[in-house]
């Protein structure tokens, strides 16, 4: 529907539009003159024509989905995916470049309705960078998503396990394909996909290394490959596993294990033993992390045996060690 004046109780006549998803947009043409008003509304549709250049948001999710999958771990896609197919339902398949501010808080506060805090900031997170790369593309000029204010989510530290009960679940998985996978996530921080995908050409036990890389099947979360260096416990079990001649470092029945496959049946292991149902399979990368800050290792060693992209997704783990503070603070006495 072509856009229209209407003259509001205030005095000021306003540019009503209909979105395609059937919901009015309200412009204010700041103007009380009626002629004033008229020529901000020609002025506004003239900008409109010139906004309709840009890509709908089903076709532009298509190019970004394009753009993702071959660029970034499959996780990462899906979030891709979800956040822009969110947007749609909210503002409707409209050209990027007609987004606004207002757009996008609106679109905050309906989705907090239905998801959780933390999921709409994720996916507010993700449109910025989809829309980053919408400018990137130069398919609009600034990015509606850029000074967003995030939700305000209470801070949780990471659930870690205890040493007492990674020896309780290296007891309960004795002898089955889920054991060595818990040892090896423990001793190296290495998230599930990556255990999964793991081939032995980037296994090097000489260097006591381990390249983590993208392949034909498998990215890296960040796109980024790292190095994960092995200390005496992971040594040994994969010298071990090397003689069986398997493709993969770790299988199940001589085939590659599924990563969604480790979730489940690493739940059901958590809740035999009766530990906490906050703990999954992620959780023994928290737990690697955090023994080692516990033990001393600087938040910035943690980051990069994690391969953490900023220093502020380490920060997580900052409280296992506020006692190293205190030398901090002592120095003011030295200089008293």
């Amino acid at each position: 529907m072509k856009p229209f004046l209407s003259l509001r109780k205030n005095g000021i006549w306003y540019i009503v539009e209909t979105r395609p998803n059937g919901k009015r947009t309200w412009t204010t043409t700041k103007k009380k003159n009626r002629r004033e008003a008229e020529r901000a509304l020609i002025a506004y549709e003239e900008r409109s024509r010139a906004r309709t250049d840009s890509p709908f948001l089903t076709h532009f999710t298509d190019e970004i989905l394009q753009h993702t999958v071959a660029t970034f771990a499959h996780s990462t896609m899906q979030l891709y995916r979800d956040a822009l197919r969110a947007l749609i339902g909210q503002v409707g398949d409209i050209p990027i470049s007609m987004i606004t501010g207002r757009d996008v808080d609106r679109y905050k506060t309906a989705r907090v309705r239905r998801v959780k805090p933390i999921t709409v900031n994720k996916e507010l997170s993700t449109l910025k960078a989809a829309f980053n790369i919408a400018v990137r593309w130069d398919y609009i000029e600034t990015n509606p998503f850029v000074g967003v204010t995030r939700l305000r989510i209470p801070e949780k530290p990471p659930e870690y396990f205890t040493r007492e009960e990674v020896r309780m679940l290296e007891e309960e998985t004795g002898g089955e394909w889920l054991h060595d996978l818990i040892v090896l996530a423990v001793n190296t921080g290495m998230r599930a996909g990556e255990l999964t995908s793991l081939r032995w050409q980037n296994v090097d036990l000489n260097r006591r290394i381990i390249h983590v890389v993208s392949s034909g099947d498998f990215k890296t979360k960040t796109g980024r490959a790292r190095i994960v260096p092995l200390n005496a416990r992971a040594c040994a079990l994969l010298a071990e596993r090397r003689g069986r001649g398997e493709d993969y470092v770790l299988t199940m029945y001589g085939r590659q294990i599924r990563k969604n496959w480790v979730s489940s049946a690493f739940k059901k292991i958590v809740r035999r033993l009766e530990l906490r149902d906050e703990l999954h399979f992620h959780s023994l990368r928290h737990t690697f992390a955090s023994w080692l800050v516990q033990d001393g290792v600087s938040l910035y060693q943690v980051g990069r045996l994690l391969g953490h992209s900023t220093a502020r997704t380490t920060e997580v783990y900052a409280h296992l060690q506020p006692e190293t503070m205190h030398d901090v603070v002592e120095r003011l006495m030295d200089s008293s």
